[in-house]
């Protein structure tokens, strides 16, 4: 297949949420990380200023396309995908890591779960009203329920974001896509992810419900959508809001959209992380992921602490330490085709 989404020369990935912090952690010769570590965390000039881990996802990511050109420094086309959960840790995290809301050319959101976009009208509203584009589903704004493994109701999780008429307001211009779209240089979006006969361990068991026509419906995410960049001479960067329809399914799906065979890096969430998800399921991801062979692996925010390990333990090469704050710089040094 021809690949349809053109190339990137290279990617920055900035962690702006996620459900960790690790100011200890040193990446290995090679490996191009920027972290706030322990002499940031005790530099009494930050007056405190760190990060805080949350429950939630966003990214910033930028996108570096026309290096070598004529026309002076190379400016990065910005995308925002996802937006957070609280207002209280995305706000506060924008402003330690010194991110210019203005910056960003776009917003992409993966899929209609508060942690994932609860957060939107806060960002719109630090843009002072300046329109900004935000690619949604059409179900993005579904209501959603919760039934926990102990049999506990939550009604309307959905109900605590701001509505999509106050996004409005604040200066959000939504483009309602179901299919894959180009979202920037070397990048799209996938459209609804489908489940692989071939990979029959996804999805994970399913405990969101969603309102369809007034009836109340297993959530299987038809709203959730990844996105994909391809770095040139070395593939796909897969990155995943939650992968809630498996993140195998979801490297198929940028795999199948993109055109592109090669996965140099799998971000985001693995959706591993959950009560209910079977003990097998992480091992039979990890010999899934060793057929695909991507050179770089960064499970982050619904993976789950027993199942990183067990990713980190399976990879130890490819494996990279996630925390809010800090900037993956892609490709890596030692993947640098010379």
């Amino acid at each position: 297949m021809d690949s349809n989404i053109g190339t990137a020369n290279r990617v920055e990935i900035t962690m702006i949420c996620d459900n960790y912090v690790d100011t200890l952690y040193m990446d290995p010769p090679g490996v191009s990380v920027k972290r706030l570590g322990l002499g940031y965390a005790f530099d009494p000039a930050n007056g405190g200023n760190l990060p805080v881990a949350d429950n939630c996802s966003a990214m910033l990511i930028n996108i570096y396309a026309l290096e070598g050109n004529p026309i002076g420094a190379p400016v990065p086309y910005t995308i925002l995908f996802d937006c957070g959960g609280s207002e209280k840790s995305f706000c506060h995290n924008i402003e330690v890591l010194g991110i210019d809301p203005l910056s960003i050319n776009q917003v992409v959101i993966s899929h209609g779960h508060p942690d994932h976009f609860g957060s939107l009208k806060s960002f719109l509203d630090m843009r002072g009203g300046v329109p900004c584009p935000v690619v949604i589903h059409p179900a993005t704004y579904s209501k959603r329920f919760v039934a926990s493994p102990h049999g506990f109701l939550f009604p309307h999780i959905t109900a605590i974001c701001p509505s999509k008429e106050e996004c409005e307001a604040a200066g959000g211009r939504f483009i309602e896509v179901e299919e894959p779209m180009k979202v920037g240089p070397g990048a799209m979006t996938t459209g609804p992810i489908p489940w692989c006969e071939d990979v029959p361990f996804e999805p994970s068991p399913i405990t969101i419900y969603q309102e369809q026509n007034n009836k109340v419906v297993l959530d299987k995410t038809p709203d959730e959508m990844a996105l994909c960049i391809n770095l040139k001479d070395n593939g796909l960067v897969v990155i995943s809001g939650c992968a809630h329809n498996g993140i195998i399914n979801t490297i198929k799906r940028c795999k199948e959209v993109s055109g592109v065979d090669e996965v140099y890096a799998v971000i985001g969430g693995f959706h591993l992380g959950f009560p209910e998800v079977p003990r097998q399921m992480t091992a039979q991801t990890n010999e899934k992921l060793k057929e695909i062979a991507p050179k770089v692996i960064i499970p982050q925010h619904c993976t789950g602490f027993r199942a990183t390990a067990e990713i980190m333990n399976a990879f130890p090469d490819e494996y990279v330490q996630t925390s809010a704050g800090c900037t993956f710089c892609l490709p890596f040094p030692k993947h640098t085709k010379q």
